[in-house]
């Protein structure tokens, strides 16, 4: 009887095991199914209220309106589950905006009731050091701001603004976070004083300017967020571009394979010992016919947060080794899927790839491909920037100083990982 109840007890200890371990992996699969249960973060909206801010809430203005959409949909997203978006004024200090409702504040917004703490100090470095010391891993950081450096007095004011940047960034890296930026740049109407860097007073009346949403925060919260927030979908009235900066590499966490399709030019078969059932790596056995030899590589971009039209941009990738070129890149809808072979598709199986790139051959004797997406500044930033905005040159659709923002904030990730120089690596073992 003794034996039989060990057994017994034994087979019951054994099931209780392996149910609960059953359960505890159902439980992480469900994790990795569903992001969303992941990523909770508190948000903190933060405006910067400085006096060259006052035009852009001066009248029912594009600003007003898009921000009342980002708010609607980040409480939707992000509010609950014990958590909610956090509305605050910015400038030599931080004011918290405490309504119940910060759609209705926004809505009500005045030059009178903006005027919240010392709006005549305008420091863009300390109002983005104070955001950074405000962000987490837990938190997602969002500055609105028109990002426009207050230099009068400084002997190399640009210079050191970036440097001044470019520390901040660093600081918080030692502190064992790391935080990514992504900028958005929209336009609005103004309808007030605009300050150039001399201090000379400008009347605006509806003239449009850009600003920016700055969100601050892990590579996970900012992917995240563009789920939730696609930035140039129509939603924002303003919207013009999109720039993230990262101080990751992302070449182990793409899925990439060579991909089959029916524009490139020659045959080959697929080399086993750089190859699974799901990714092929490696070409072999090539045949052309005499003609040019082209091939294509299908990328999932939608897993690091960067921005479409950015891989979209030949300009932002180099060879590094291998005597070929970029003819083309495709993003991947109901159109150009079409020219993905079938038994391409197998292979891709259950997979997501958002482009596929088409490399042609330079000459005739093959090698190697090594090919990597370059993380740089987009020309985007430098034809936004000016470096006078006085009066004889005053560019109503520029901003002062953006691009030494950008450029602190660049130097900053690189210095913090030197493997970020690329954002993403790609090779092809070719026979």
């Amino acid at each position: 009887m003794k034996i039989l109840f060990r057994i017994i007890l034994g087979l019951m200890l054994f099931f209780s095991i392996s149910c609960k371990k059953d359960k505890e992996e159902n439980s992480e699969k469900s994790k990795i199914s569903n992001p969303e249960k992941l990523i909770q973060p508190t948000v903190n909206v933060y405006i910067e209220n400085s006096s060259s801010m006052i035009g852009y809430i001066n009248g029912d203005t594009y600003f007003k309106t898009d921000i009342r959409e980002l708010l609607t949909i980040l409480n939707h997203h992000y509010a609950g589950r014990g958590k909610k978006v956090n509305l605050n004024l910015i400038n030599s200090d931080i004011y918290p905006i405490n309504t119940t409702d910060n759609i209705d504040f926004i809505t009500a917004l005045t030059p009178n009731t903006f005027k919240i703490g010392n709006v005549y100090q305008s420091d863009l470095n300390k109002v983005f050091k104070q955001v950074l010391d405000k962000t987490s891993k837990d938190t997602l950081s969002i500055l609105i701001s028109d990002c426009i450096y207050s230099v009068k007095g400084n002997a190399s004011p640009l210079s050191v603004q970036k440097t001044g940047i470019e520390r901040h960034f660093l600081d918080k890296s030692t502190k064992g976070i790391k935080v990514s930026s992504e900028i958005i740049k929209l336009n609005s109407q103004f309808n007030g004083i605009y300050y150039d860097k001399n201090n000379g007073k400008h009347l605006l009346n509806g003239d449009m300017r850009p600003y920016y949403m700055v969100a601050l925060g892990s590579d996970e919260a900012l992917s995240d967020l563009n789920t939730k927030i696609p930035f140039n979908d129509g939603k924002m009235m303003g919207y013009s571009n999109k720039l993230i900066l990262t101080s990751n590499n992302f070449s182990d966490k793409v899925y990439y394979t060579l991909l089959k399709t029916k524009k490139d030019i020659g045959r080959y078969s697929y080399i086993k010992e750089v190859s699974t059932r799901d990714s092929k790596r490696g070409i072999e056995d090539i045949k052309t016919n005499g003609r040019t030899f082209e091939f294509s590589v299908g990328i999932n971009y939608s897993t690091i947060p960067v921005e479409s039209s950015y891989v979209r941009d030949t300009n932002n990738y180099k060879i590094v080794q291998g005597n070929y070129k970029i003819k083309s890149i495709t993003e991947v809808n109901t159109t150009t899927e079409k020219n993905i072979t079938a038994p391409a598709k197998v292979i891709l199986g259950s997979n997501k790839i958002t482009h596929y790139i088409t490399f042609e051959a330079t000459s005739k004797g093959q090698s190697d491909l090594e090919c990597v997406l370059e993380n740089k500044i987009p020309a985007w930033i430098y034809e936004t920037n000016t470096m006078d905005d006085t009066a004889k040159k005053n560019d109503k659709n520029r901003t002062f100083g953006i691009q030494y923002l950008v450029q602190g904030i660049s130097e900053a990730n690189k210095l913090i990982n030197p493997k970020s120089q690329n954002i993403l690596e790609l090779n092809i073992k070719i026979k």
